[in-house]
């Protein structure tokens, strides 16, 4: 993964520096535990060569092979990282509206070695127009004001937008009809 190729994305200064920083932690990690396998590695295969002892030279390959596994394992871990941090800001900055449905539905990708995803772009376009839906759609920003117009009402929508003073502006259905049924009914008198 590099600087270059998160551009090409489409991402910003601060969030490639982001997903740099984040990347950068998990690779550290799994090269401090590769670089402790390694050295333990190396510390168990000079034991070997000086051991006599059968049991001890099974003991300490199996270690070897253990130790093996566990960096092989961590290397996995961190392509699924990377691989996952790659799909989620593609999906995210093409507007997914569910993020895990999307990432099920694009399936499994394909991690090249310069730590690219393989068609990604086309992939998330393949989708997008598989699964409209699931996509918010894009809004064009207006270079004059990014911020766009100001709605007083949040998101709201009135309902009349010629409302009157907080009075009844429609007769009322239901009084009408109470009215109509006890209009014949003796008032009572004091």
């Amino acid at each position: 993964m590099n600087r270059e190729t998160l551009r090409t994305l489409g991402l910003t200064e601060e969030q490639i520096d982001a997903v740099m920083a984040d990347h950068g932690r998990g690779v550290q990690a799994v090269q401090t535990r590769l670089t402790t396998a390694e050295n333990r590695t190396k510390e168990l295969e000079t034991e070997l060569d000086a051991s006599k002892n059968n049991d001890e030279v099974k003991t300490l390959t199996e270690r070897a092979e253990t130790a093996e596994a566990k960096a092989t394992e961590l290397q996995g871990a961190i392509d699924q990282t990377t691989k996952a941090t790659l799909v989620d800001k593609a999906l995210t900055d093409a507007g997914a509206i569910d993020l895990e449905y999307a990432r099920f539905k694009l399936g499994e990708v394909e991690l090249q070695e310069d730590g690219t995803i393989k068609d990604l772009d086309s992939l998330v376009k393949d989708l997008q127009g598989a699964l409209p839906t699931q996509f918010k759609a894009t809004d064009p920003v207006d270079p004059v004001d990014p911020a766009g117009p100001q709605d007083p009402l949040e998101g709201f929508t009135r309902i009349n937008p010629a409302a009157g003073a907080g009075k009844q502006t429609e007769p009322d259905v239901t009084q009408d009809m109470i009215a109509a049924f006890t209009a014949d009914l003796p008032t009572p008198t004091k």
